[in-house]
């Protein structure tokens, strides 16, 4: 259901960028996400129907993703090219060459709704069951979503 729910809430903004964007200006990207909608409200087919559909994150600015990446402090549990990873245990995977193994709309999903496909085995999760992973859809703009998701996207292993 979580599945649902996020996909919704990607397919929303996304589509929000491409009909809407001439008609509420530039401040669209300013505002945060917001919570995540209720489970009637959710886009049936989650992630895969979307992209099938057409619904694909619009380009962004890889320098200005890396530095909102930076600011959201996602270096304190995840490894990029050997830099990051500082708390203990590294909570969270290497990211050094997500770009070759996940689609853009994967990195997304795991960004606003971390607990909608969980990593197990290899101490990602909490004791709760649940990601170790803050969720961010109340915290990010849909500028800064774009923006992380392009910077990962040229995360292909290699500096």
């Amino acid at each position: 259901m979580r599945v649902l729910l996020t996909a919704f809430v990607v397919a929303m903004a996304l589509s929000l960028v491409g009909g809407f964007l001439a008609f509420y200006g530039s401040s669209l990207f300013q505002e945060t996400l917001g919570p995540v909608p209720l489970p009637g409200q959710a886009f049936a087919g989650g992630l895969e129907a979307a992209a099938e559909g057409g619904v694909q994150l619009p380009e962004g600015d890889p320098e200005m993703g890396r530095e909102a990446f930076i600011q959201m402090k996602c270096l304190q549990c995840h490894m990029v090219l050997g830099e990051g990873g500082e708390d203990e245990g590294n909570v969270g995977p290497d990211l050094s060459d997500i770009g070759l193994i996940q689609t853009p709309e994967y990195l997304a999903e795991s960004i606003i709704e971390p607990n909608a496909l969980i990593v197990t085995g290899e101490g990602y999760v909490g004791e709760d069951g649940l990601s170790k992973m803050p969720e961010y859809h109340d915290t990010i703009t849909l500028r800064q979503l774009i923006d992380i998701v392009e910077y990962m996207k040229a995360l292909q292993g290699s500096e």
